[in-house]
């Protein structure tokens, strides 16, 4: 009985595996990405900060656009993160 319920599973655990590890795999290489953006907001979001930045107008402009544009990429990868995610627990929920 064993034996049998094992092979069974086999192939359910070979669907589960194809079904989900592409879609984990694009989660966790958004999660590492998202995690980069998010410490290099923060760092710049200290300089930011710093009251001496903004003697050298060019720089704090090119600070400044530099943290817009990280936030727009950061908005877009935790869009698709979301998306990723709830199909995960929607493939999950369907196996």
């Amino acid at each position: 009985a064993d034996v049998a319920r094992g092979a069974g599973a086999h192939p359910l655990r070979a669907r589960r595996h194809q079904t989900l590890g592409p879609l984990e795999k694009q989660l966790a290489t958004l999660e590492a990405r998202i995690m980069e953006l998010e410490a290099l907001q923060k760092e710049r979001g200290i300089r930011l900060a710093d009251p001496a930045q903004y003697g050298d107008s060019r720089e704090i402009a090119l600070l400044l656009k530099s943290h817009h544009a990280t936030q727009a990429e950061l908005d877009v990868l935790t869009a698709r993160w979301e998306e990723l995610a709830t199909a995960i627990e929607d493939a999950r929920a369907a196996l």
